[in-house]
Parts: C-alpha cells; sequence; structure tokens
C-alpha cells in the first residue's frame, strides 16, 4: 500500500492564523497617508507605551519600491508589498508584518521598544525560509513617519557572503483590498475535471463568526459567496465540502465533465473586509481545466487514451522494435528522475503525468495498479500519486534484480507488479488522481522507466 499524507485542515507553521478583533485597536484615517495627526506624545519619566500613541496603532501597507542589484547574487525577498498590523497587547505596542498570503509564516512581535526614533521588528524564517527579513519603522513626535528600512539579505552562491544591506521602504495607510486565492489541490498548478480547491485569503477577513480567519471555514457562506465563471459569464457550479484534516472549506466541480475544457475565473461576493475595512477581491488567476482519462470504473491502456497524458508519458505496443508491455499496448514513464527540490509535478514537456477520472469509483475504495519498474546502478524510481482530496501517495521499490539484457541504459528491473491503490478518502470523496514519479534527492539521480499495465477495481 503506499504511504499517505493527508492535508492539514488549517495552514501550519508559527503562529495562529486566527485572530479576534480587538477594541483598542484603531484602525487608520483614510484622509491622511499616515496618521500622524495626533500630537505630540507628552514627556513622561516612563517608557511610553501604546496607550501613550494610540495614533501608531493600525493597518498599514509597507511598499518596497526598489531592490539593488549585487553582482553574482541574487536577493532572497522579492515581495513588494506587505501587511503591517500593529495593536495594542496588554498596554504594550505589538506588530506582525507579513506578505502577502504569509500570515501563518510570521509571528506576533510583542512589546515593541518606543523608546527611540525607531522600531524594529526582527526577520522571521520557517522551515529554514525567509519569511520576512528585518525591518526597521520610523517614527516622530507626531507619529510614524511613512518611512523604513529593510535588512535584505542575498545568495552569493560561489561568490562569497555578502551582508545584508539595508534598503529604504514606505510605510502607508492600509487601503489595499485584500485577495482570495484559489489553490488547485492537484500537482503543480494544472487543474483537471476531478480537481479540488483550497482557498486562502492574502490576510485575514472577518468572517461572518466575527473571527479574522485567512481560510474559509463555514460552508454556507463559502457556497454563498464564492463561484467559478467561465469567460462567458456562466458560473460553473461547484459543491462545498470540508477538508480532510479539519474545518476548512475546499471546492470541487458538480458536473466534471461539463468544466472540462474551459477557462475558468474566481469569483467573490463583497462580503469580507479586512481589519481596515477594504473590501476583498478574487485574485486575477485563471484556470484552464485540462482533460483527464475516465476510469468508469477500469482504465486499459489497450485501447488508445485521446486525455489524460502529458509531459514525456507516452503509449507503447509490443511490436519488433519494443517489447515493453506484458501484453498488448501499455503507458511508459521514463527519463532521467528529477531533482526534489526542482519537482513541483508541473506538466512540462519533460516530466511525465496521467491524470484520472474515477466516474464509479469502487465500493471497495481500492483500485490495483499493474507495473513493472526499470533503473540503471544509480536511480531508485517509485511512483506518486496525487488525490483529487489533497492526499499524496508513494508506491514503494519492490526487489529489483539485473537484466540479462540490459535495455539502453537501464540495468536493472522489478517483476510485474500488483500494486493496491487505497483511495484516501473513500470512494465517495475521491473523485480522480494524477500518477506522476517520485523525485530523488541525492545526484546522480540516475534513469528510470515505470511500465503500466492497467488499471482496474480491486478483485473481489
Amino acid at each position: 500500500m503506499p504511504t499517505m499524507t493527508t492535508p492539514t485542515s488549517t495552514s501550519a507553521g508559527p503562529g495562529s492564523p486566527t485572530t479576534t478583533g480587538d477594541a483598542s485597536t484603531t484602525s487608520p484615517s483614510s484622509t491622511s497617508p499616515l496618521p500622524n495627526d495626533a500630537g505630540t506624545t507628552p514627556v513622561t519619566e516612563r517608557s511610553p507605551t501604546a496607550a501613550d500613541r494610540p495614533e501608531l496603532l493600525g493597518e498599514f501597507d509597507l511598499w518596497l519600491d526598489d531592490i539593488p542589484t549585487v553582482e553574482g547574487c541574487e536577493p532572497l525577498w522579492t515581495n513588494t508589498h506587505s501587511n503591517v498590523h500593529l495593536f495594542d497587547e496588554e498596554g504594550l505596542l505589538s506588530g506582525r508584518a507579513f506578505a502577502d498570503w504569509g500570515w501563518h509564516a510570521t509571528e506576533t512581535v510583542s512589546a515593541l521598544t518606543l523608546d527611540t526614533t525607531t522600531v524594529e521588528l526582527p526577520e522571521t524564517v520557517w522551515r529554514d525560509r525567509l519569511t520576512r527579513p528585518a525591518i526597521r519603522l520610523e517614527l516622530d513626535d507626531a507619529g510614524w513617519t511613512g518611512t523604513g528600512q529593510l535588512n535584505m539579505p542575498y545568495s552569493c552562491e560561489g561568490n562569497g557572503d555578502v551582508e545584508p544591506i539595508w534598503i529604504p521602504i514606505r510605510l502607508a495607510t492600509d487601503e489595499t483590498a485584500p485577495q482570495l486565492r484559489a489553490n488547485p489541490m492537484s500537482p503543480g498548478p494544472v487543474v483537471f475535471p476531478f480537481t479540488n480547491f483550497g482557498f486562502t485569503f492574502s490576510e485575514p477577513v472577518l468572517m461572518p463568526n466575527g473571527v479574522y480567519e485567512q481560510t474559509l471555514q463555514d460552508l454556507d457562506a463559502a457556497a454563498s459567496s464564492v463561484e467559478f465563471i467561465d469567460g462567458g459569464g456562466q458560473t460553473v457550479p461547484v459543491e462545498f465540502l470540508f477538508a480532510l484534516g479539519g474545518p476548512v472549506a475546499t471546492a470541487r466541480f458538480v458536473e466534471p465533465a461539463a468544466a472540462t475544457g474551459r477557462l475558468l475565473s474566481l469569483a467573490v461576493a463583497p462580503q469580507y473586509t479586512d481589519r481596515a475595512g477594504n473590501v476583498a477581491v478574487a485574485e486575477g488567476t485563471q484556470f484552464d481545466v485540462l482533460p483527464a482519462a475516465v476510469a468508469d470504473p477500469a482504465l486499459d491502456f489497450d485501447v488508445t487514451l485521446a486525455d489524460g497524458i502529458y509531459g514525456t508519458a507516452r503509449f507503447a505496443t509490443n511490436g519488433p522494435d519494443e517489447s515493453l508491455c506484458e501484453a498488448g499496448s501499455c503507458l511508459v514513464f521514463e527519463g532521467q528522475l528529477p531533482r526534489c527540490e526542482d519537482n513541483e509535478y508541473t506538466v512540462t514537456p519533460e516530466f511525465p503525468l496521467l491524470a484520472v477520472e474515477l466516474r464509479d469509483a469502487p465500493a471497495s475504495g481500492q483500485l490495483q495498479i499493474r507495473l513493472r519498474l526499470f533503473a540503471d546502478d544509480d536511480a531508485t524510481p517509485w511512483v506518486r500519486i496525487f488525490f483529487s482530496s489533497g492526499c499524496i501517495g508513494d508506491f514503494g521499490v519492490p526487489t529489483m534484480t539485473a537484466l540479462e539484457t540490459p535495455q539502453e541504459l537501464l540495468t536493472r528491473a522489478t517483476a510485474w507488479n500488483d500494486e493496491l491503490l487505497g483511495l484516501c478518502g473513500g470512494p465517495v470523496r475521491e473523485s480522480g488522481f494524477a500518477l506522476s514519479v517520485g523525485c530523488r534527492e541525492q545526484s546522480p539521480t540516475g534513469r528510470y522507466r515505470v511500465v503500466i499495465e492497467s488499471i482496474v477495481p480491486k478483485p473481489e
């Protein structure tokens, strides 16, 4: 059985994507570039607190206009817009700065110091990836000056280390609309008729239950506010259901065949606002729904498929020049194993992929895939499965033995094997899947060949 990875119910990472409104948080004025008209701070014998400086609280846009070029180096941060949330936390100024769609990967910085002319938020790192460089926001007696600096790091492989550079940034009252993004739960950015979608706002917005969230969690609210529209303005119906991992709304096409071949855009009703009152809009990404092969309920490659074959995947037929198949025709993945860091499972000319729609999923919840694997002395190939629900599975590698007669550069192979593919979400939740090849972390990656003879329901 393949190993499975189930999508989580909420965005993971430091900090929680769920925040509640704060009565002491003051939204910035929309009539001034910055809310700096509250006068000067009174002189006290203690360090000033958020209560002393209410003009510093609110929602802001942070803009990066220019990234200096460093010869032989690449900047590690390219986001030109970030969001800044500054609020009163038990009398202390606290803040959170994050790129669009990056709320979950940053942390709130509590008790920011107000004794100087700058306030600094340190860099944040999540899963060994920079999620925000350190930033300095400049202030005076009247409030934020609208200026600051960002500590830009660079990667300079083979050119030695370069110290990060403090570069100018601008701070302005938040007037940027949050965006809703549809995230295809399929390999890479491609969309098939069976693809499920998750949804994420670029920043937390106010939900019907009065809580600020980045994800849709109310199925009725999602169904009444989110839809997909084709180029002719026609709505393509979707149904909303919870993700396998918990109460996060996902959507799938009601009629997969009717969605095939259409170019779709996301639309959202004007009912979600950020803390500054900006109304959310849909991100402008369009989705081209690509055709898939249909297993109804079996898929036998003796009949050449018209749809669902992408990248370097190809058909083979036993004949005088080639005898790859067990009998008749079969589907073949072959090439150089991809490196893991480069493997995003997108449909490209170099990458094999089979997309399969399940019109009638087996009641047993299992499919049987008959296949054989070949490799050179360096490769260790396996098959990767992407389910419509977002689960990912891997077929383990059975024992490979030396070929009596090497086939091109391939020197080892398995016997023909029947691998059971358990439908991660069950026959009701899984309406399709995509098959591809797994990646390899080490070099050299080696060459491989995967031969698939058939995909059928598990025999009773």
